[in-house]
């Protein structure tokens, strides 16, 4: 079985550099969550997307490719909330997925939900493009009742990972 290194370098060059934003990315998006909270933390995100893109497009439009890309974005994500010293929550791994996709001109939505059977109160949260779970097992919706989606526009890029 191939140690951590050799994992990472058996990833395609898109997945390596997904990951590596990915782990540079969800502390900060973990803490300035507890600093400033969901909202506000969502505002700054929108506001380091840049306008134009930053890679040439390369062709991808059909939308099992964009569902394609958006699951392996929320996957280097998870991937990499596995590997930090410190857990990223459920909302911090979704707030990343949602911005790297909207950096890739792809809408994703935040869902929060919580358990649909049970006692005990708990609240998740995901990531779903056009309808489809990307960054949590497919029967989430079914197991947390959706309450609140967020979707913002993605932004003008043509990039897709």
């Amino acid at each position: 079985m191939p140690g951590k290194w050799g994992q990472f370098r058996a990833l395609g060059v898109d997945e390596r550099r997904l990951l590596v934003v990915a782990l540079v990315w969800l502390p900060m998006v973990q803490i300035g969550l507890r600093m400033v909270g969901y909202r506000r933390m969502r505002q700054l995100l929108s506001r380091l997307v840049p306008n134009t893109p930053a890679l040439p497009e390369v062709g991808y439009r059909t939308e099992s490719r964009t569902l394609e890309n958006a699951r392996r974005v929320g996957r280097m994500v998870n991937i990499a909330a596995g590997r930090r010293p410190l857990r990223a929550t459920c909302l911090a791994r979704s707030l990343l997925t949602w911005w790297l996709l909207r950096r890739w001109g792809i809408a994703g939505t935040v869902v929060f939900g919580v358990p649909v059977t049970g006692l005990a109160f708990a609240a998740h949260a995901w990531v779903e493009v056009a309808g489809v779970v990307v960054n949590d097992a497919p029967d989430v919706r079914e197991r947390f009742g959706g309450l609140e989606a967020v979707t913002t526009p993605p932004a003008k890029s043509h990039y897709h990972p």
